[in-house]
Parts: C-alpha cells; structure tokens; sequence
C-alpha cells in the first residue's frame, strides 16, 4: 500500500492564487415570438444612442494603424457589452420548480408581496405606491396596516401553498393547458393551439423520459443512521447517536488489527523512512 500525504492548498499555490473568472451565460430563446424583433429593436437604439457608427467613421479618419485599432477594439467592446444588455432584456430564465398554472401563480405572487411588506417594515427601500397596488391586486386588505407577526404568519401559509403545488403542481398545469387549448379552439386561433399543443407534447416527452431515467438510474443510498458493532462477546451493540455512529465507524475502519491496518505489517512501516515521513 502506498502513503498518503495531506499537502496544504497554500503551500502550494501561495496564499493568493489566480481567482478563475467564469464567463456570463449569454442565452436566448428564439422560439418565444417576438424575441427576435425585440432583441433587434433594442440593440439598434442601444448602437444610435451611445453613436458607435461615429467610433467606426474616426478609425477610418485616423492617422495611424494603432490609433484606428484602438478605437476598433473600444468600439467592439462596446457593441458586445449592448448585446449582451440587449440579450438580457428578451430572455427570462425560471427555474421551473413550480409547474404553472392559475391556482399557483396566485400564491407565488401572494408569497411575493408578503415578502415585500416585510422588507418595507424592515425599513428598506421599497415603492410605497406599486406595492399598495400590489396588494390590492391579489385582495390582499389593509396591508401596511398588518404587523409583522401577521405578515410572517400569511407569508408561512403561502410557502406551504406553494410546497403543495410543488409536489403535485403538474396536475393543476395539466388543467390549465387543457383549458387554454379549448378557449384557442373556440377562438378559431390555429396559430396559438399549434403552439399549446407543441408545449403539452414537449412536457409530456420530458415526463416519460425523467421518469424512465430515474427508474433505471442508479440508485442512491441514504445517510447511515444505526451501526451494530460485536461487542467481543458473542453479543452485537447498537449505536444510533451521530457521535457513536461516526467513533464506531472509525475505530472498525483504523483500529489496530482493522482493515486499514493491515499495512502496518509491511517492511516499510518498520524502518527509518516510515519516521522520517
């Protein structure tokens, strides 16, 4: 068996290493309609308004091969900063936790709201007027009239809204997409049924195959809660503690005569190296 030996981080890249900075995910959705006509719409005021066609005519005006690259080069870093802000303002990325639907959202922006009042009582910096009207939107009574205690006990009842709908939202989004499908039909709008249809297929592929990879997926054991450890006796002890769990562990893993123990019978462990290690 060979050593192992524990190097420190610091001891071998210095105390202060070259921090790894990640790159900003620029994403966008070009199946969403009007994505593209906006993210265009954006970039071209964002180009007129901060004038990089006048950057573009001084590098051609200019005297010398190196002032019109450096005038390039700031130009470029501009146009990619003004797509990267237009990028950001088309997209928005959900984390999907709670499938949506009408019975959902109302709670998810009840949780919201209540989230705000506390914030407002805590002395931050909110708008007063919007989330009035907030409230009054989701019929939520007299809200800056509510104390703390009450805003913290509604917001309580809303998490555990939204838990439920967490674990058995796909059934109350089953409904809604079923019901939005009818209103296109009756409407007579062939463009938005195709596309509601496109959606409840793409959910329900992706439902057959989390489900199938899940079932022949590896299975994952848990944490250990009990250990059973022969007491020498012909008896078998039981520990259940997390202190006792984890000294029981060790001692049947690194006790003498255990089994990482085994190399302490071999001729390197006897001699002058194993001390100088």
């Amino acid at each position: 068996r060979c050593f192992v030996i524990d190097i420190s981080q610091s001891s071998m890249v210095g105390r202060s290493p070259v921090r790894v900075k990640r790159l900003q995910a620029r994403r966008l959705n070009n199946k969403l309609p009007g994505v593209q006509e906006r993210y265009t719409k954006t970039l071209e005021q964002l180009l007129l308004r901060h004038k990089v066609d006048e950057d573009h005519r001084k590098a051609h005006l200019a005297r010398t091969k190196e002032e019109a690259q450096e005038l390039l080069a700031t130009s470029e870093r501009k146009s990619q900063q003004f797509m990267a802000h237009a990028e950001k303002r088309c997209r928005k990325i959900k984390s999907g936790r709670i499938p949506f639907s009408d019975e959902a959202v109302k709670w998810i922006k009840r949780a919201e709201a209540y989230r705000t009042l506390l914030r407002y009582k805590a002395g931050k910096k909110v708008n007063r007027g919007n989330l009035g009207r907030k409230c009054r939107r989701l019929l939520i009574l007299r809200p800056f009239q509510l104390s703390v205690v009450e805003i913290a006990a509604r917001l309580k009842a809303c998490e555990n809204k939204c838990d439920h709908f967490r674990k058995h939202g796909q059934r109350y989004r089953r409904k809604h997409l079923d019901r939005r499908l009818g209103i296109a039909q009756k409407k007579g709008d062939e463009v938005v049924e195709k596309r509601i249809l496109a959606i409840i297929k793409g959910e329900r592929n992706r439902a057959f195959w989390r489900k199938l990879n899940y079932n022949l997926g590896k299975r994952l054991g848990g944490s250990i809660r009990s250990v059973q450890v022969e007491d020498g006796r012909g008896g078998v002890i039981e520990y259940d503690t997390k202190d006792a769990v984890e000294k029981a562990i060790l001692q049947n893993i690194h006790g003498k005569g255990k089994r990482f123990y085994q190399a302490e019978d071999a001729p390197i462990c006897r001699g002058r190296l194993r001390g100088q290690f």
